[in-house]
């Protein structure tokens, strides 16, 4: 693979913060305004048929680009193993948060997200070897108390679609893994590229098996996202849909190149800007009013995430 394929070039790694903050605000105001939009299309659309169309839209885009900047070479000592499982681990972390949102407020699905970090620290201990100080145990056990408030007993979440989100928490915390393992070396382009065919690709599975709509029940909003099958969308629906593929563009690439630019620790912090934007459009698209636990767990899981974020940025790992 050529370096400039490799790198985004040397003025990548540099600590161009404000920038890679103004990215990151912007690529999660798209990320969760296409939430919306596809708990939206749920009632109508099965997930697998909007994630094919949305997820091919992006990877034709972001190719599209690659072709146009380096030639048809852009492909050339790409591929990688790595690469391809990181994306499906995403895709199927993708698929858990959006059966899930199906069958809830935006509010509460990006709340239970937002334990990813704290995911990340205890897949880190088990599976990568790392050691984990016990006052990050502490805090990462505090941020599950904050989940298990959001959808506890007492919330009208408690159901077992509750527990989606976090299930794709666990996928996208095994993906952010990988991207440890791939470094920063990767153009983020390429990144984005080939995580959009590995949603592609796990959408294009689901739609072989439930896209004929001969499985598809209505006992549940997330069984009904999951098993329906393919209809011709409306052209209202249907740039919808084109419009959800190309926010997925933007958030591919806000996503990759704000954490290429500056430290983790540093721009991972701007992630919890997506509770302003769940808030917000949770009530303008559907009336949701968050409930005082949603509002209770989500600011204990926030700031268990922000302290294991300044942890990490005072030990000079990010």
């Amino acid at each position: 693979m050529s370096a400039e394929l490799m790198s985004v070039g040397n003025t990548t790694h540099t600590d161009r913060r404000l920038y890679a903050a103004v990215v990151m605000l912007i690529g999660v105001g798209f990320g969760v305004t296409q939430d919306a939009l596809l708990k939206q299309l749920s009632g109508e659309y099965p997930f697998h048929q909007v994630q094919v169309i949305r997820s091919l839209l992006a990877s034709l885009v972001i190719g599209a680009c690659l072709f146009w900047k380096y030639g048809p070479r852009f492909l050339n000592g790409t591929f990688s193993k790595l690469l391809v499982l990181r994306g499906t681990l995403l895709g199927l972390g993708s698929m858990f948060f959006y059966l899930g949102l199906a069958a809830m407020s935006i509010a509460d699905a990006v709340a239970i997200y937002f334990a990813l970090p704290l995911m990340v620290v205890v897949l880190s201990a088990l599976y990568l070897g790392e050691k984990v100080q016990i006052q990050r145990w502490i805090v990462a056990a505090v941020g599950f108390i904050g989940v298990a408030i959001t959808i506890g007993p007492s919330s009208d979440l408690f159901n077992w679609a509750s527990l989606l989100p976090l299930i794709a928490t666990m996928f996208y915390a095994f993906g952010n893994l990988l991207t440890r393992k791939l470094g920063r070396e990767l153009n983020p382009m390429i990144t984005a590229f080939y995580g959009g065919m590995s949603f592609t690709a796990v959408a294009g599975v689901l739609s072989l098996i439930f896209g004929s709509g001969s499985f598809e029940t209505n006992v549940h909003p997330s069984l009904t996202f999951l098993t329906q099958g393919w209809v011709m969308p409306t052209l209202n629906d249907g740039i919808t849909i084109i419009l959800v593929g190309l926010m997925t563009v933007s958030g591919f690439i806000s996503y990759a190149i704000a954490y290429s630019i500056a430290p983790p620790s540093f721009v991972a912090p701007f992630e919890y800007s997506a509770m302003i934007w769940a808030i917000a459009l949770g009530f303008v698209f559907f009336g949701d009013i968050p409930t005082r636990m949603t509002i209770v767990g989500s600011a204990i899981i926030i700031a268990a995430g922000l302290y294991l974020g300044w942890q990490e940025r005072r030990a000079g790992r990010g």
